[in-house]
């Protein structure tokens, strides 16, 4: 019922309210690749905020042509609007329900329900960040220097052609050149695998590791008796055992090299779905108590 002229002003900006929210609601579920909890962050404020938050909407987040919406929105301000947007939505959302439960429940029953519902939402963000407490932990102690370690030392795992360069080499200080690059970057291989071993928590990741440690004896063993042959000047015995058993050996290595690698990449793969996996779960956990404690409240200050 029309009692005053802003009354006529109020029914206005409630159409546009709902207007807007209808285009934002349909172009985020749609159109716009934003993650979930941004769609209804700007859901909510268009809501709150009526044609004010569509326009900030359009200029900060609506994507302008598909596959553009990470360039559309880098810009530190647009990012800043993202940022802000998230915090007013779940912060508006969550001051007018507990107003709401206070205005009509400032009672010992009311307070005990309020208590218990933010009792239950602390206990599931503290459960969410223990779990991912513990994923972070694995990525940067495990994941993170499996990869590195596993990387450099797969870099120089075998090196062929500096042993065919010392075979066909007569020079004795080129020799002793191409002796020493190789014994360096032995070394080096050594450093990294040793710092890999250190970084090794699981059976699956100790046998992999085992497995390039073995092949890697083989080879040394293999190219130490090609060096001590080719050095006495017995070219084609040196030349046979390079081809026949270091070559193979070199291959197996690479692969259990390469193998060692993927088995990391994985892991942090892994990892890394479960950390979102953990806060997807968390954010609807959170928003579906929240979007019940409103729509409860709603209705009970409705009904008094």
């Amino acid at each position: 019922m029309i009692v005053q002229p802003i009354d006529y002003l109020l029914i206005v900006w409630f159409a546009l309210a709902a207007l807007s929210t209808l285009y934002v609601a349909l172009d985020q579920f749609r159109n716009n690749p934003e993650p979930v909890v941004m769609k209804w962050g700007f859901i909510l404020v268009t809501l709150y905020m009526g044609p004010f938050g569509l326009l900030l909407y359009v200029l900060a987040d609506k994507e302008p042509k598909p596959g553009t919406h990470e360039q559309f929105t880098s810009p530190l301000w647009k990012q800043g609007v993202g940022s802000t947007i998230h915090c007013v939505a779940g912060d508006a959302t969550g001051i007018g329900t507990t107003a709401n439960f206070l205005h009509r429940f400032f009672s010992l029953k009311g307070m005990t329900v309020t208590l218990l519902v933010l009792l239950l939402i602390g206990t599931i963000e503290f459960l969410s960040l223990s779990r991912l407490k513990s994923q972070a932990r694995e990525i940067v102690n495990d994941t993170l220097p499996g990869l590195s370690y596993a990387g450099s030392a797969n870099a120089y795992l075998s090196d062929a052609y500096r042993t065919l360069l010392f075979i066909y080499t007569d020079d004795n200080s080129q020799r002793a050149d191409i002796h020493n690059q190789m014994d360096s970057l032995a070394e080096r291989t050594s450093t990294f695998l040793n710092k890999y071993q250190a970084s090794i928590f699981s059976s699956d990741d100790r046998r992999n590791f085992d497995a390039v440690v073995s092949l890697r004896a083989d080879y040394l063993k293999t190219r130490s008796d090609i060096l001590a042959l080719a050095g006495s000047g017995h070219r084609d015995e040196a030349l046979s055992l390079f081809h026949h058993t270091l070559m193979p050996t070199q291959l197996k290595l690479k692969q259990a090299g390469e193998k060692l690698l993927t088995y990391n990449m994985n892991q942090g793969e892994q990892r890394g779905r479960a950390i979102m996996h953990i806060c997807t779960l968390t954010q609807i956990a959170v928003a579906f108590i929240g979007v019940f404690i409103f729509i409860f409240g709603f209705f009970v200050g409705l009904s008094r």
